[in-house]
C-alpha cells in the first residue's frame, strides 16, 4: 500500500487528539479484520459483512497514505521486507550499487525481488512479459521491479485513490509502467491477457480469499504464474488458505515456503538502534515514534518478529495512552509464507 503526499512535503503536526483518533480507528480496523479471520464463519461472510469490511479498509488505508510523509518522507519501508543474502546477490546482478548510496535498507525491495527470483521463467524471457501486481499500494515495489526488468509491461492495482494517483504521479512511464484503482476481488483485465500476477502482504485484508483466486485465474494466461507472500495470522487461518486453493480448479498451486525467519531478520534489523529506519524518526516527536512503532504493526511488524516493548512504551501503557486490543499479539501459529501457483 502506498500514500498521496509529495516526498518533500513536511510531515503532518503532531496532536494528542489525532493520535487518539487514529489509534482508535487502527484498533476497530484490526479487530474488525481479525474477527473476520478467526470466526467460524471466516471465508464465507455474508455480503453486508465483506462490504463492511472492504470500505473500512479501504478507509484506513485512505488514511494511512495522506499522512505517509510523516511516517516515512520518502516512503522506503512498504512492507515487512525480506533479508537474504542470495536475493541482495540477486538485486546486485542489476542494480550494482544498490543499498550502497543510505537511500534505503534494501528490505522492502529484497521481499518483492524475491516474488519474481521464484518464478520458473529465467529472467532474459521475462522482457516482453505481462506483470500484474494486486494490492501495490504507492507503486513503490513494483517501480522497483520495472528498474531490474525494464522491458517489462507492468501494472499495479489497488483499492486506494490515494495510492494510485501517489504511484501515477511519482513512477508511471507509458505502457511500461501505469497504476489503476481496482478490487482484487473484481480486477479490471480482461480474460487470460497476463503472463505473470504478483500479490505482495495484501491478500489478508480480502474478505473473500476464493473469489479473488478466481480472479487470479481468470486473467491470467495458460501457464501463466501467480506468485505471492503474504503473512498468516494463525494456523486457522493457513488451514482455510488451503482448503479454499482447493476449490479453484484453474490453479495448480507447485511451491509453498514459510520465509517466517528471513522476515523476522528483516524487521529486527530494522529497529535495531541507529538503523536506517530508526533514523527516518529522529525529527519527529517521541509519542509519536512510539504510536508508530506499536500501532502500525501490520506496516513494521514488531509483533509479528517478537520485539518486546521497551521502557518508554510501558510508561505510556500505565498512562492509558495504550491500551491492550485483539491486535497486540499474534497467536504462535503465525506465519510468513510464499506461493507459487501455476494456471492449468
Amino acid at each position: 500500500m502506498g500514500a498521496s503526499e509529495a516526498s518533500g512535503s513536511a510531515p503532518s503536526k503532531f496532536s494528542l487528539f489525532s493520535f487518539r483518533k487514529q489509534r482508535d480507528n487502527y484498533r476497530e480496523y484490526s479487530n474488525q479484520l481479525i474477527d473476520a479471520h478467526t470466526s467460524e464463519a471466516a471465508g464465507s461472510l455474508r455480503s453486508e459483512d465483506e462490504r463492511r469490511l472492504k470500505e473500512h479498509t479501504r478507509y484506513y488505508y485512505e488514511r494511512i497514505y495522506e499522512r505517509a510523509s510523516a511516517v516515512s518522507r520518502d516512503r522506503n519501508f512498504w512492507n515487512f521486507g525480506y533479508s537474504g543474502a542470495d536475493v541482495l546477490e540477486g538485486i546486485r546482478e542489476h542494480i550494482p550499487e544498490f543499498a550502497d548510496r543510505n537511500e534505503t535498507d534494501g528490505f522492502s525491495e529484497q521481499l518483492y525481488f524475491y516474488t519474481v527470483m521464484q518464478l520458473p521463467i529465467k529472467f532474459e524471457e521475462l522482457p516482453g512479459m505481462s506483470l500484474l501486481d494486486i494490492g501495490c499500494g504507492g507503486g513503490e515495489g513494483l517501480n522497483f521491479l520495472s528498474r531490474t526488468l525494464p522491458d517489462t509491461h507492468m501494472i499495479g492495482l489497488d483499492l486506494s485513490h490515494n495510492a494510485v494517483d501517489w504511484a501515477n504521479a511519482r513512477f508511471s512511464r507509458d505502457s511500461r509502467l501505469r497504476y489503476v484503482y481496482g478490487d482484487a476481488e473484481n480486477v479490471p483485465v480482461g480474460d487470460s491477457e497476463l503472463d505473470v500476477v504478483v500479490n505482495v502482504e495484501s491478500a489478508h485484508t480480502y474478505p473473500d480469499n476464493r473469489r479473488f483466486l478466481e480472479e487470479v485465474a481468470r486473467i491470467l494466461k495458460p501457464g501463466g504464474y501467480f506468485s505471492q507472500v503474504d503473512v498468516y495470522s494463525h494456523g486457522g487461518k493457513w488451514t482455510r488458505t488451503l482448503s479454499t486453493r482447493s476449490e479453484v480448479d484453474q490453479l495448480e498451486w507447485i511451491c509453498d515456503k514459510d520465509i517466517s525467519a528471513e522476515v523476522r531478520a528483516s524487521i529486527r534489523s530494522r529497529c535495531e538502534p541507529g538503523s536506517f529506519f530508526q533514523r527516518q524518526f529522529e525529527s519527529l516527536p517521541r509519542i509519536y515514534r512510539a504510536y508508530i512503532f506499536r500501532h502500525f504493526t501490520f506496516l513494521y511488524g514488531r509483533i509479528f518478529a517478537g520485539i518486546p516493548d521497551d521502557n518508554y512504551i510501558k510508561l505510556l501503557r500505565r498512562l492509558r495512552l495504550f491500551q491492550a486490543g485483539k491486535n497486540e499479539t499474534l497467536p504462535p501459529g503465525a506465519c510468513y509464507r510464499y506461493s507459487l501457483a501455476r494456471k492449468r
